[in-house]
């Protein structure tokens, strides 16, 4: 007994150390998405409109006490895009919204430098989860009814994103800021009358600001 107490003790020690407490490093971040659809609708060809979204995440990563080190994050992501579609011979302006959570896993790369800025690099896989979804068909014709519906689409989504960071420190607080591309793998349409035989994916371009403890 005495054995086990003592090694609690030792864990708790060594936890609780400022080098350990160094050990981790986290971030709260928030910004935009400006997406887009890549593929086409099975009328053909399609020429998709970008959107943009919030984006918000929470990060957490592990300092190996070297320029390379892994992260995680979970995002709270809004896409989608719009284009125009003709429907039963009668033009429609076609707008689909989705919410994900998303999950990447990254690796990531700080530039030694000698000042107070500080660049990074970094770049990884991640899963998405739908949370909500949605298409608009707005009729160009003002005598037509719009139509408004829950379009559920894949509900998972997979990709790789890569990107660029600058942290520096503003009034004792390490700031930073990031331009990332996120590109999905995966055909998400679904299958809904409206999209018919669709083959789409996710592209965005973000832009976040994020606070870093």
């Amino acid at each position: 007994m005495n054995n086990v107490r003592a090694a609690l003790l030792l864990a708790v020690a060594i936890y609780t150390h400022p080098a350990a407490a160094q050990r981790w490093v986290g971030a709260v971040k928030i910004g935009g998405i400006s997406s887009v659809y890549a593929g086409d609708l099975a009328t053909g060809p399609i020429d998709w409109k970008r959107q943009t979204g919030g984006f918000g995440a929470i990060a957490i990563a592990m300092n190996l006490g070297t320029a390379l080190r892994p992260a995680v994050e979970l995002q709270f992501v809004q896409m989608g895009a719009s284009t125009a579609v003709r429907l039963q011979d009668v033009p429609y302006a076609l707008e689909s919204n989705l919410t994900y959570l998303t999950i990447p896993l990254m690796a990531e790369y700080a530039f030694p430098t000698r000042n107070e800025l500080h660049p990074r690099v970094f770049g990884g896989p991640f899963v998405s989860v739908e949370v909500t979804s949605n298409l608009t068909l707005t009729p160009r014709e003002e005598e037509l009814v719009g139509i408004r519906q829950e379009h559920r689409f894949e509900t998972i989504d997979y990709g790789f994103t890569v990107g660029a960071g600058l942290n520096f420190g503003l009034d004792s607080q390490d700031v930073g800021v990031e331009l990332r591309y996120m590109s999905g793998s995966r055909d998400v349409s679904g299958s809904d009358p409206i999209l018919g035989d669709a083959s789409i994916s996710n592209r965005g371009i973000v832009v976040l600001v994020g606070l870093h403890f």
